[in-house]
Order: structure tokens, then sequence, then C-alpha cells
């Protein structure tokens, strides 16, 4: 029972006697209340103080208690492109509460933002161990902050009976900041353009190139030319087009110019 439980209550003027008890928590199983009724001795000369005893049982069947555990570390910050990541005892305290009880499962579901993760989160836990290790791969493409909703779900074996609980749940967020990627340039491999002397042409050689945050476009076009003059004068020049992912490299020859000559393209996204 409570502190100050059972205790009797009466009211003047009626024969109706209260016993109240009130539970202890957690508490469960059987106890005998004896209720000793003395009357007040007889001032009259009627003879001695009488006394009575009633008894009753009080049973109190076990329910489940919730398992209890901590989320020790959020939230959690990480950026893109960062690999495995690995936070060792992320959930703590993990416990059935009630004696013989156990711990059946430990786990963890995305609710929101599954796409922030190129492996999703899962929980390394073994049966009887109190902690939990959390483990995840942040997404490799991402163009803005972005937060992931994540719940960890601990369920023992105690039931549900009576009104038990054998299930807590906690959540956490995960919040995944972008990185500037490199552009890609596709081929990237070295081309080779065969010309004659004296031909007058533009001729063009073409790149794609992609970004996850930039359009191709925005980027800086820098040209190193191993052999200027056999180039005829503004040549060789970049040439872009807003929304599209195709690069130019337009070149013509300067006339009487024969020989080799290597262009290099050096490309420059513009975050930082």
């Amino acid at each position: 029972f409570a502190s100050g439980y059972p205790k009797v209550i009466t009211v003047n003027g009626q024969d109706v006697v209260s016993v109240d008890i009130q539970l202890a928590p957690n508490a469960n199983g059987s106890s005998r209340v004896t209720v000793n009724i003395t009357d007040a001795e007889d001032t009259m000369g009627f003879g001695p103080a009488h006394t009575i005893v009633r008894a009753f049982e009080v049973d109190v069947t076990a329910v489940n208690d919730a398992p209890t555990f901590s989320i020790d570390q959020t939230p959690i910050v990480v950026t893109e492109d960062a690999g495995l990541q690995t936070i060792s005892s992320f959930i703590t305290g993990i416990n059935a509460v009630e004696s013989g009880q156990r711990i059946t499962s430990v786990t963890v579901a995305v609710q929101t933002g599954a796409e922030l993760f190129l492996v999703d989160p899962t929980l390394e836990w073994e049966a009887g161990s109190t902690v939990a290790t959390l483990n995840y791969t942040p997404t490799t493409s991402l163009t803005q902050t972005a937060t992931a909703s994540l719940v960890v779900t601990v369920v023992d074996d105690g039931g549900t009976a009576n009104g038990g609980i054998n299930t807590t749940t906690a959540s956490f967020t995960i919040r995944v900041n972008p990185v500037n990627d490199a552009p890609e340039v596709t081929p990237d491999t070295l081309q080779l353009l065969s010309l004659i002397e004296d031909d007058a042409s533009v001729h063009t050689v073409t790149f794609n190139v992609t970004d996850e945050e930039t359009p191709a476009h925005t980027f800086l076009y820098e040209l190193e030319v191993s052999d200027a003059t056999l180039f005829a004068s503004g040549y060789p020049k970049v040439i872009t087009v807003n929304g599209q992912d195709v690069v130019s490299v337009d070149i013509q020859l300067a006339p009487n110019a024969n020989g080799s000559s290597r262009v290099t393209v050096n490309i420059t996204d513009a975050e930082d």
C-alpha cells in the first residue's frame, strides 16, 4: 500500500465505517487487512469495553509496466558523403523494469526523410544488453539541408494483459547537411581532333558537365593551351547555353599553322 494506507474513515452520526486503501506503485500480490473495533468502556457500570475483529483480503493482480530506455545523443547532425556512421551506446538504460522479464527487441525505423540515407539506420543490440549502437550511412546526393525523423521501439515479454504495456517508443532526428560536390564531366578521357592545315572552319569539341548544386552555365571555365600559335585569334573559346549541360569548345586554326597543341579545360563550380 501507499504511505498512509490503509486508513479508517468515520463520520459523526453515521454507522458506516470506511477503510480506504491506495496501492503503492508497481505493487502486486495479496494482503489481509484486519480491523479491530473496540467500544468505549462502560462508564455507567454495565461492564467492560468490548472488541470485535473484522478482516478482508486485498488481491492485486500484476500488470506489465512499460520498458524504459534513454536516447543520449540527439539531435544528430551529419554531412552528405560522410560514409558509414556508428554511434556507440546511442541507446542506454534498456530495462524491462519487472524482475524476471526480458527485452525482446530494440529497433529503429525512419518515419520521414528515408531519401536522406544511402543505407537505412539500424540498431545493434544483443539480448540482455542495456545499450544499443546506431549505424547509418547518409546520402551522397543532397542539394540543401534536410532532416529525417526516426523512432526507436523497445518491446519486453511482459504482455498487455489487464492493461499492461510492453512497448515504449521515443523519437529523434538526424539532420543532413550538403557538401559541395565536384562537377562531373563526360567524356573524361583525352579527345583527339585531327585537322588539315589551312582549314578555316570552326570545329567544336563538346563535353557534358553536370553538378548536383550548380547549373553548368554558371561555372568558371579556364583554358590552358600548350601552343596558342596554332589557333586563330580568340580561339579556342568556351560556349555554354543557359539550362543545358552541354559545354562546347570552339577552335579555328590560324593560317599556315600545323603541329600539335593540348587544350585543357579547367572547370570550377560557383559554390564555396
